[in-house]
C-alpha cells in the first residue's frame, strides 16, 4: 500500500518513470483495479503533451490488452520501435509472430525481431535469443563446442541480465539450481539471481524464493517469505496472490 501511494504521489507530480509503471499497473491490474480506459484516458492527454515515445508503447499494450485487436497494438509497437524503445520488440513480436495460444507461427519473423531487439540493446530480446539457441546446443555431437556454446549462453544471459532484464536472473538462477549448462550446482548462486530478478520485478524469482523457502531447500523465515509473497503478488503471480489470501485471512498480514 505505501509502495502505492508512492507511485500515485510521484505519477500525479509528474515523474515519466511513475507515470509508465502505474499506467503498466493499470492496464494489467497489478496491485489495483484493473483501468484500462482510464490508462487510456491518461496516454492520450500525455501525448497530446509531448513526444514521448513510452506512451506509444504503453499504448500498444492499453489496446491489446482492452480490444484483443493485435493489429492495431502492433501499429502501436512499431511506432514505438521506430521510436527507439527497446521493450516494444518483444510485444511486437508477440502480436506478429505468435498466436493467442503462445505458438510460434512465423519463426522466421520471430527471430528477426529478436535479432533487432537485441541489436538496439534490450536485455529480453538476448534472454529469448539465447533460449532459442538451445537446440543447437543440444544437438552439438563435439563436446567441446558445445561446452563452449554453454560457456556463451551463459555469458549472454549474465549481459542481457545487467541490462535490467530479470527473466535472464530467472533463467541463471535455475541453471544453477539444477547444476545444468555444465555449470556446478549451487544453491546460494541460484538464490542471488533470484534476489536479482525480484528487485527487478520477476514475479517467476518471487516464486523460485517462495518455494526453496517452502520445501525447506533453504531457512524458512516466515517474514520474508511473507514479504516474497507480497511482492510477487504484485508482480502478478496469481500463485502467490493466493498466499498472501491465506496470510491476511489467517492474521500474519495487516492491510
Amino acid at each position: 500500500l505505501e509502495y502505492k501511494r508512492l507511485m500515485d504521489k510521484a505519477f500525479t507530480e509528474g515523474s515519466h518513470l511513475a507515470a509508465k509503471w502505474v499506467l503498466l499497473d493499470m492496464i494489467y491490474g497489478r496491485g489495483r483495479e484493473a483501468d484500462i480506459s482510464g490508462a487510456i484516458a491518461h496516454l492520450n492527454k500525455f501525448m497530446a503533451q509531448s513526444d514521448e515515445p513510452t506512451w506509444l508503447y504503453i499504448m500498444g499494450c492499453a489496446v491489446e490488452e482492452q480490444s484483443g485487436d493485435r493489429a492495431q497494438a502492433a501499429e502501436w509497437f512499431v511506432k514505438a520501435v521506430d521510436a527507439g524503445v527497446t521493450d516494444a520488440y518483444i510485444d511486437l513480436a508477440s502480436v506478429t509472430t505468435i498466436d493467442k495460444g503462445g505458438n510460434i507461427v512465423d519463426y522466421d519473423g520471430y527471430i528477426e525481431l529478436l535479432e533487432r531487439g537485441v541489436a538496439a540493446g534490450d536485455g529480453q530480446s538476448l534472454t529469448l535469443a539465447v533460449l532459442e539457441s538451445i537446440s543447437a546446443i543440444d544437438m552439438c555431437e563435439d563436446e567441446q563446442q558445445a561446452q563452449q556454446y554453454r560457456a556463451d549462453a551463459i555469458a549472454d544471459l549474465e549481459f542481457a541480465l545487467n541490462l535490467g532484464d530479470s527473466y535472464a536472473a530467472y533463467q541463471l538462477g535455475a541453471i544453477y539450481l539444477n547444476g545444468s549448462y555444465g555449470v556446478e550446482q549451487s544453491i546460494d548462486c541460484a538464490w542471488q539471481y533470484y534476489t536479482r530478478g525480484v528487485l527487478l520485478g520477476s514475479a517467476f524469482c518471487c516464486e523460485s524464493m517462495y518455494d526453496l523457502m517452502e520445501d525447506g531447500v533453504v531457512a524458512d523465515n516466515a517474514d520474508f517469505k511473507a514479504q516474497i509473497a507480497l511482492w510477487g503478488a504484485r508482480y502478478g503471480s496469481l500463485r502467490l496472490k493466493g498466499q498472501v489470501v491465506k496470510l491476511y485471512k489467517a492474521g500474519k498480514l495487516t492491510p
